[in-house]
């Protein structure tokens, strides 16, 4: 099969305009995945799309909404987290351009039909300049004359004949146009295939093919295929509030005792005159849904400081009875953009510890700092505090680093009893005296420091409530002869029912680290025999700068066995791998913006069908199917 490279990444041109440039890595899927880039500032990636190629993008030119298109659908992109809305079928098999006119009509070029109009409320598209023109990008400028790319050619419609123009070869070194967008300046950024970075020409001498270069972007990735642009960056919520009871170190709430908390959110980007300031609501998140609490202002009153600054801070009092984790987050009163603005969740504690205040040379002397990992519950932490009689030393500074004494015993051996327990991050002795603050790696050369290896792990008996989730992938404590290798439940993906590519992913959060290993347990079954096995199977993860890594892959030279599934309506005869076990070590790559390799990154599980033939001949609407099976997966940094 021929391979296809591409890529999505999102940029910021150098000027007092914002602007987007998004890239699309589809190697042999059509994965698609989206990046930020604000000037000098590196967001990282913002989402991944297994299963997607997003092949045009662009920005509505007054209402900060961003549009996207893959093959023949229009979706709405929500600029904050890069969440998908499918609007449409634009009944045309692919589109391979996308441009606002002025006006907010919406164009696109239609592969082997010609020049489209498309509704962006419905996707509903008309044939305007039939063409068979091979055209891979197209922009219009703000005195609505339309420029298009094929090749190394730039063309122009000028609403009643296409006219191929410029050969820009000696600007791109005879790569093709992949992308094309013009700025107010008459500025023409373009998009070229396999090259890193992105071109402005200045093309007010078009019309004699006089295009000087101006300058030139680089991004992360090398295939640009769509731009979007807007003049002013669209209204964006912070990623998560900022929620603190009175006391700033102190994020523990004590049981049934009425507490003030502080809530602050700022929002950036808008027009900076504060006439687009949005009012939000702040929400408790529960098991049966969102409670609201409170409206959130940016306007001097309600708690908030300062009229206008984009800044909203507001008090609250909360009280509760049980112990445990509440989580708050802050949504926007209405759509933004056509989006909806919701935070990442923010939690705080409410929990009873056994808690003493002692001199500063008894907590250097029998103090003992424990860390745990950050999947640990805090109800845990209580059972292994109270299991191992430890007393919490004065205020509690964070509820996964505590500093504790057991007066009993001596600290070598309490310290060597902690570190024992999975969920114990480091446990080492407590150096420095109370007030002086706490460092993260002390006495490393003493051999207490135990990094911080495993920073995700999912045996799936959450019922994959964490995960993003299309098409058919669930989770189960048994399919016929398979259960879990851990007893409790496992993750089936599979191209049945509709024979489509079903995926399940979740964003991680990377430490800075060079490399991380990747270790689950998988089994492959398949109605298919092992000669023509063409369903792809994998786990895919992408690190913070984009770089994706395929785990699981060729299942035709993994060894199958065969077996048969017991079904309620029959039995069916499949091969399988059985259960296996495996560890990968994956390198994490640095950001070229920031030198960073840590950041927001994406585990995915991906199953691909090939469009199968049917077994029952002609007529016959069943597939050979496939599934994979997934338990244990387990993410640790490299030591």
């Amino acid at each position: 099969m021929k391979k296809i490279f591409s890529f999505i990444i999102l940029i910021t041109i150098a000027n007092p305009t914002y602007s987007y440039i998004y890239l699309t890595d589809k190697k042999s899927f059509n994965d698609s995945i989206l990046f930020n880039i604000d000037g000098t500032f590196y967001d990282g990636i913002l989402n991944y799309y297994p299963g997607i190629n997003l092949e045009t993008i662009d920005f509505h030119p007054e209402k900060w909404e961003l549009y996207a298109t893959s093959g023949s659908y229009l979706y709405q992109v929500n600029p904050q987290n890069g969440d998908l809305t499918e609007i449409g079928d634009t009944s045309f098999k692919e589109i391979t351009g996308l441009s606002f006119r002025d006006n907010g009509t919406l164009w696109g070029w239609a592969k082997g039909h010609g020049l489209i109009r498309i509704n962006p409320q419905t996707a509903t598209s008309e044939l305007v300049f039939p063409s068979e023109i091979e055209i891979e990008a197209l922009t219009w400028n703000k005195y609505d004359e339309l420029y298009l790319g094929q090749g190394t050619y730039l063309w122009k419609y000028d609403g009643n004949s296409l006219k191929r123009s410029c050969d820009i070869s000696k600007h791109i070194e005879r790569k093709s146009i992949k992308a094309l967008k013009m700025l107010q300046n008459n500025t023409l950024l373009i998009g070229l295939h396999g090259k890193n970075i992105l071109l402005e020409l200045n093309i007010i001498f078009f019309e004699i093919c006089y295009t000087p270069k101006n300058d030139s972007v680089t991004s992360e990735q090398n295939y640009i295929e769509g731009i979007a642009y807007t003049e002013v960056r669209p209204v964006s919520i912070s990623k998560k509030p900022i929620v603190l009871p009175n006391k700033a170190m102190d994020d523990i709430l004590k049981p049934n005792i009425p507490t003030e908390i502080g809530i602050s959110i700022d929002i950036s980007g808008g027009t900076g005159d504060g006439s687009d300031i949005p009012k939000l609501f702040f929400e408790e998140i529960t098991s049966e849904g969102s409670i609201i609490i409170d409206k959130l202002y940016d306007d001097g009153t309600h708690g908030d400081l300062q009229a206008k600054d984009y800044l909203y801070t507001g008090k609250f009092t909360v009280q509760k009875d049980i112990e445990g984790e509440y989580c708050y987050r802050v949504r926007s009163e209405k759509p933004i953009a056509g989006v909806e603005l919701v935070t990442e969740p923010d939690c705080l504690w409410v929990l009873s510890l056994p808690t003493e205040y002692v001199s500063s040379d008894i907590a250097v002397k029998e103090g003992l700092m424990v860390s745990f990992t950050k999947d640990t519950s805090i109800l845990r932490i209580k059972e292994i505090i109270l299991a191992e009689g430890a007393t919490v030393i004065g205020d509690i500074p964070y509820i996964r680093e505590l500093l504790v004494r057991i007066e009993s015993e001596p600290r070598s051996e309490v310290i060597e009893r902690f570190r024992k327990y999975p969920e114990v991050r480091s446990a080492i002795p407590n150096r420095y005296p109370s007030g002086e603050g706490f460092p993260r790696y002390p006495d490393e050369h003493l051999g207490f420091y135990r990094p911080e290896l495993t920073f995700m792990k999912d045996s799936f008996e959450s019922n994959s409530k964490s995960w993003d989730t299309k098409e058919t992938c669930f989770t189960t404590d048994k399919l016929d002869q398979f259960t879990a290798t851990d007893g409790e439940k496992f993750l089936v993906c599979s191209t049945y029912p509709n024979g489509k590519t079903a995926w399940i992913k979740k964003a991680i959060d990377i430490p800075e680290t060079d490399s991380i290993s990747i270790s689950f347990d998988y089994n492959i079954i398949t109605q298919e025999d092992k000669a023509s096995l063409n369903d792809k199977i994998r786990l895919n993860l992408v690190d913070p700068n984009g770089h994706m890594t395929p785990i699981v892959v060729n299942v035709t030279e993994v060894s199958m066995s065969d077996s048969s599934l017991q079904l309620p309506e029959s039995e069916i005869a499949i091969k399988q791998t059985g259960w296996q076990s495996t560890s990968v070590e994956i390198p994490i790559t640095e950001s070229k913006q920031d030198f960073s390799s840590s950041g927001k990154g994406f585990l995915a599980i991906i199953m691909h069908s090939e469009n199968d033939p049917s077994i029952g001949g002609e007529g016959e609407s069943n597939n050979l199917h496939s599934a994979l099976l997934v338990d244990n997966i387990r993410i640790s940094r490299s030591e």
